[in-house]
C-alpha cells in the first residue's frame, strides 16, 4: 500500500462515514422516513458519495467501498442508538 492509497482509506473512514451520518440525520428530520427504511437511506447516501465523489474513475471500486462504508455507518448508528446517544 502506497501513501496515496493510505490517504484515500484514511479520508474515507474518518471523513465520509461521519458526513454520511450527519446527512442521514438531516434527511430523517426533513422527510418522514419510516424507521425500517433509515438504514437503506444511509446506504444509498453512502453509495452516492462513494461513486460520485471518491471513486469517480472506478465504478466497481465505488460500489464495493460504498457498501462497506455504508454498512459501517449503519453499525455506528445502531451502536449510538443502543448506547442512548441518539
Amino acid at each position: 500500500m502506497n501513501f496515496r492509497q493510505f490517504i484515500q482509506v484514511f479520508q474515507d473512514t474518518l471523513i465520509i462515514i461521519p458526513v454520511v451520518l450527519a446527512v442521514a440525520q438531516v434527511v430523517k428530520c426533513l422527510f418522514p422516513i419510516p424507521k425500517p427504511f433509515v438504514p437503506a437511506a444511509e446506504l444509498k447516501i453512502d453509495l452516492l458519495f462513494s461513486i460520485f465523489f471518491n471513486r469517480r474513475h472506478d465504478i466497481i471500486a465505488g460500489l464495493i467501498m460504498g457498501y462497506l462504508y455504508g454498512y459501517a455507518a449503519i453499525g455506528v448508528m445502531h451502536r449510538l442508538k443502543r448506547r442512548g446517544f441518539l
